[in-house]
């Protein structure tokens, strides 16, 4: 049963271009410290992700756009820079232009994963819903909070106990 006890932490550090390029997370129950950081490519999409434990990269991702900005591929490579797994993605949008639905592909064109957003009056993401379709991650909902500026300076999340939900 869940509390309202603090039990994680995400620090966001931010360019001159106003581009997250990385994060801090403690996990406050574990006493564990990770970070992630991102890169960009000419075109200000975030290209990569390296995930950052002890001072080592424990996994990247890069991502690839086609000609519309539309994110279509996402390979995780392992600690070693060996490919460890490729999705392919499949964007959903409104008429407004807001990314709505994101689809994660397997290499047999399975969805393994679903991402459903809502967006506030400044066309922000308000709130997300992510639907592990294999089963082996709890479903999670979370409801984010931005500054002044606009930035996205935290989210509060929200775990399902069935993992069948």
């Amino acid at each position: 049963m869940a509390d309202d006890s603090l039990i994680t932490v995400y620090q966001y550090e931010f360019n001159k271009k106003n581009q997250k390029v990385s994060s801090v997370k403690t996990d406050l129950v574990r006493n564990k410290k990770s970070s992630k950081r991102y890169l960009y490519n000419d075109l200000g999409q975030n290209s990569t992700t390296e995930y950052i434990a002890n001072g080592k990269i424990l996994k990247k991702v890069n991502y690839t756009y086609n000609e519309f900005g539309h994110q279509t591929e996402y390979l995780m490579y392992n600690s070693k820079d060996e490919l460890s797994m490729a999705y392919s993605t499949e964007n959903k949008y409104d008429e407004e232009g807001n990314l709505v639905g994101k689809f994660k592909r397997d290499k047999d064109d399975e969805i393994v994963k679903t991402n459903i957003y809502k967006y506030n009056k400044n066309a922000q993401i308000s709130e997300s819903l992510t639907i592990y379709h294999n089963g082996k991650r709890p479903n999670s909902k979370r409801t984010y909070t931005y500054d002044s500026l606009g930035r996205k300076i935290g989210f509060e999340k929200f775990v399902s106990t069935d993992h069948n939900e």
